[in-house]
């Protein structure tokens, strides 16, 4: 009986975390749109020629070092199809290039890397974020500060020893 009282309170506090994660992302992704994400390009409106998605795959490839569709497949939970569509688009566009595989690799496996017209446009997104996090900042109090800092410390490293 004990331990079925003991998940239902391990299961309740799990409860209570995750909508408090879930708030914690809603406030995040409401202050992202209004801040940082309407720059991108929506229906040919927005300060960028990307789109969010297509901004996400640049990122997504500099962190993995370049990669090839399969590993933005993983990566962004995007099926197969709709990133090739994506990336045709954006090697269109001169913000990434296809690499055919050296050696002895399965030349069917094609590489994607980011061009310098992709570091550019990461480069001025990453300005714009860092101006507009700065602002936010600015807002807080010397203890809001404190704890945002600390908080955003943490969340990193949790996040980093899952990966």
């Amino acid at each position: 009986m004990v331990r079925k009282w003991g998940c239902r309170m391990q299961n309740e506090k799990n409860i209570e975390i995750c909508n408090k994660f879930l708030m914690f992302a809603f406030h995040l992704k409401c202050w992202m749109n209004a801040n940082y994400l309407k720059k991108f390009n929506i229906n040919g409106k927005g300060d960028f020629e990307l789109t969010e998605r297509q901004f996400e795959i640049l990122i997504t490839l500099k962190f993995l070092k370049n990669g090839t569709i399969s590993d933005l497949e993983d990566r962004l939970h995007v099926t197969s199809s709709s990133l090739s569509t994506t990336t045709s688009k954006m090697v269109k566009l001169g913000y990434i290039k296809r690499v055919l595989p050296k050696g002895n690799e399965d030349r069917r496996k094609t590489y994607l890397n980011i061009t310098k017209k992709g570091e550019k446009a990461i480069t001025d997104m990453h300005k714009n974020l860092i101006e507009a996090i700065g602002y936010f900042h600015s807002e807080l109090n010397a203890e809001q500060k404190k704890v945002f800092s600390e908080g955003v410390d943490k969340l990193v490293q949790i996040f980093d020893n899952k990966e």
